[in-house]
């Protein structure tokens, strides 16, 4: 695998066989696509015969969207808006190049639409002074900024893994010439270059699971952030001319990598409150947990000052919400569905409330970034103590758990219902829930199913982290209480003990340590 630098080269050198073969069609076919990963979504070719300047000197241009963050990174490290208007052009001319994109832009002023930026390729090399006085020059007389990337820029540009197609494509590269590949699973590099060379319209819900999957993973790790661009701009077709379903799917897909992948809710802002205001008019449970969860993402949203929903907004949906599930749960429902809608009712109750914070004289404002853990990652930290659960004033705490013991009385009657989603949060959530007395019957109830359907040993573990949680936050004796479930409930003999020590050794680095609680724990049994 060819090393960063030579992978350049390799470009580099290709990008000189263009102009050596006058191939300018490829050159801009190139550039555009280029353009539409680091520049702008939002554009189109230019049309008209070149030579008759049919296209006013644009060989592309963006066009008016009102879908938001059409810029992408490297455009909005310009200072380009969406708002701007950004005409393009390229050349493989070798001589006098900026007097060429001088008159381009010349051209560009006095016709079509108006334009704040020019954006310029070219194969040959253009000394940095050039470079400048060319942009001095465009300013002064047209009030626009020209950026030029010439061939070495281009280069830089292309070697980078996700855009290293786009060289591929129109280069004809060897084989040999990859850049470094990243630590990433070969059924995402396969699924990105699937994706990547198809352009039929998605229309089935097989498309979006298949497309979901990978935006997901590009969300959650951050070597594959870099994809998030494109995932995003596979998946916002299905916002419009399909079935209901998917397009609440693909909602709530965008909603979460834009906040967990790109780190800001409001381009999106209008997805979310669309999708929670339509949940707010069906009786489906699994739309109403997704409308919960959603506004959850919402509220933390609010929280790190990366969404324009405000508190009273946020607070409404969490009350209609609230009481259309407690509407559906009057309407005697079977034990399968009463199980679903208590749980969305859970989820709900358990939420911050902004106003009671507020009214408190307190303020409910977290870090504006967001590591880019996956949920598991999240868990572990937690687990760990590496993550610190803020303990604010919830919604309704005690009518959370008021829920959730009424669930774990139809659990039997719901054999098929799944309760990983609740054990885990029953996990995450233990130091604040576990002074009610009710707390420990629950987990009891949800452990002796998730014995049943996952096995006593994913169980076992989540006890044992549980018993890491407590013991994080100087509750021993409800740690001792759940190293002894662990223990006694699914595991026995000396690979109990190993398996226990073992990971409290990891967690907290001091074998000592941990063997004085866990003989002081067999001293108990």
């Amino acid at each position: 695998m060819p090393g960063v630098e030579e992978t350049r080269a390799e470009i580099r050198f290709a990008l000189s066989q263009l102009s050596a073969q006058n191939r300018h069609h490829e050159f801009e076919h190139l550039a555009r696509a280029l353009a539409r990963m680091t520049i702008s979504v939002n554009i189109i070719p230019a049309t008209g015969p070149v030579a008759a300047g049919g296209d006013q000197g644009r060989d592309f241009e963006t066009y008016r969207s009102e879908l938001p963050e059409q810029v992408q990174l490297l455009g909005r490290e310009l200072g380009i808006r969406d708002e701007d208007g950004v005409g393009f052009c390229c050349t493989l001319q070798q001589d006098n190049v900026s007097s060429k994109f001088a008159e381009d832009v010349a051209t560009m002023a006095s016709k079509g639409t108006q334009l704040s930026f020019v954006v310029a390729y070219c194969e040959a090399n253009v000394p940095t002074a050039a470079r400048h006085r060319l942009q001095e020059r465009v300013s002064a007389e047209y009030d626009i900024h020209v950026e030029v990337f010439d061939g070495t820029a281009i280069s830089e540009l292309l070697a980078q893994r996700h855009t290293f197609w786009i060289a591929e494509q129109y280069l004809h590269l060897s084989a040999r010439v990859m850049p470094a590949n990243p630590d990433r699973p070969e059924w995402y590099e396969a699924d990105l270059d699937r994706w990547r060379s198809d352009d039929e319209p998605l229309i089935s819900m097989g498309q979006f699971v298949d497309l979901a999957g990978c935006l997901r993973y590009a969300t959650s790790h951050r070597e594959a952030v870099e994809d998030l661009p494109f995932w995003i701009a596979k998946m916002e077709p299905l916002l419009d001319g399909t079935p209901l379903l998917i397009k609440r799917k693909a909602q709530y897909e965008l909603v979460v990598a834009r906040l967990r992948g790109l780190g800001d809710m409001r381009p999106v802002d209008p997805l979310a409150a669309d999708f929670i205001e339509s949940a707010l008019e069906t009786d489906e449970a699994p739309v109403l947990r997704d409308a919960a969860v959603l506004l959850m993402y919402c509220i933390g949203a609010r929280a790190r000052g990366v969404t324009a929903h405000s508190d009273e907004r946020l607070m409404t949906w969490n009350r209609q919400l609230t009481d259309l599930v407690q509407v559906l749960l009057g309407h005697d429902p079977t034990p399968s569905r009463r199980c679903a809608l208590l749980d969305v009712l859970a989820t709900l109750k358990l939420q911050p409330d902004l106003d009671a914070i507020r009214e408190s004289g307190a303020t409910y404002a977290l870090g504006p970034s967001v590591p880019r853990w996956s949920t598991a990652d999240w868990n572990a930290a937690v687990s760990s103590g590496a993550v610190r659960l803020v303990d604010v004033l919830a919604v309704d705490r005690t009518g959370a758990l008021d829920a959730l013991a009424e669930l774990v009385t139809y659990l039997d009657q719901a054999p098929l219902f799944p309760v990983s989603t609740i054990a885990e949060e029953l996990r995450l959530r233990a130091t604040q829930l576990v002074d009610d007395s009710r707390y420990d019957a629950i987990v009891m109830a949800i452990d002796g199913r998730s014995a049943k359907v996952e096995g006593g040993h994913a169980t076992a573990e989540r006890a044992r982290d549980r018993a890491i949680t407590f013991l994080n936050a100087g509750r021993l004796l409800e740690s001792l209480r759940d190293i002894h479930r662990a223990r006694s409930g699914w595991f026995s003999g000396e690979n109990s003990r190993g398996m226990l020590l073992s990971a409290f050794t990891r967690e907290h680095g001091s074998r000592r340590h941990i063997s004085t609680r866990w003989r002081s724990s067999h001293t108990c049994t």
